[in-house]
């Protein structure tokens, strides 16, 4: 994805891509002091995906917590 033209398009001043962490600093330094907002995307290196939060639990645990979630009365709700 073109992250910086994405950022153009949204609206924001500038938008920049850095490939490895020395990168970073020449946009930061360009955009200090200028008004906003100035996104800066960072490539993160590839590497094993964590796992999943809900892999802790079945399909059925999981659906079992949000209904019971979904339909506990909120304090907000109540007169």
């Amino acid at each position: 994805m073109r992250w910086g033209e994405l950022a153009l398009a949204a609206g924001y001043r500038t938008g920049r891509v850095c490939r490895t962490v020395k990168e970073v600093s020449s946009p930061l330094a360009e955009i200090e002091g200028l008004p906003g907002p100035h996104p800066v995307a960072l490539h993160i290196g590839g590497g094993e995906t964590p796992p999943r939060v809900t892999s802790a639990h079945s399909d059925a645990e999981v659906r079992a917590r949000f209904q019971a979630a979904a339909t506990e009365p909120r304090k907000d709700d109540l007169p």
